[in-house]
Order: structure tokens, then C-alpha cells, then sequence
């Protein structure tokens, strides 16, 4: 709860400085963040698989995309 609400506190005051300030800086950042989550939950679907060939398909899929 305490961190959906952060993140809520955060999004509206971005939107709100976005009047006033430049705030195109924060994109990278938030690119990042969204590359992060995906990548970590993918990596770990990755390992689940005991045969070493899917983990080899996966693994190249996953740096391709």
C-alpha cells in the first residue's frame, strides 16, 4: 500500500512540475525502470526450465528483443 501510494505522490507531482520545469529527464529513467521489471521477471521464467536447450532458446530471445 505504502509503495502504490508513493508512486501515486510521485506521478502527480512529475505532472504538476511538468507546467513549470522541463521534466523530459525523467523518461530515461522511467524506460528504465519498465526494462528492469520486465527483464527480472523474465530472467527468472528463464531458470524454471530444467533442459538446458529451452534455457538456450529463451536466453537468446530474451537479448534479442
Amino acid at each position: 500500500m505504502l509503495s502504490a501510494v508513493t508512486f501515486m505522490v510521485g506521478g502527480i507531482t512529475a505532472y504538476m512540475a511538468s507546467f513549470n520545469v522541463n521534466v523530459d529527464f525523467l523518461i530515461p529513467f522511467a524506460a528504465g525502470n519498465f526494462l528492469y521489471i520486465g527483464a527480472s521477471d523474465l530472467v527468472s521464467e528463464i531458470n524454471k526450465h530444467k533442459n538446458i536447450r529451452v534455457n538456450l532458446i529463451h536466453s537468446v530471445f530474451l537479448l534479442r528483443a
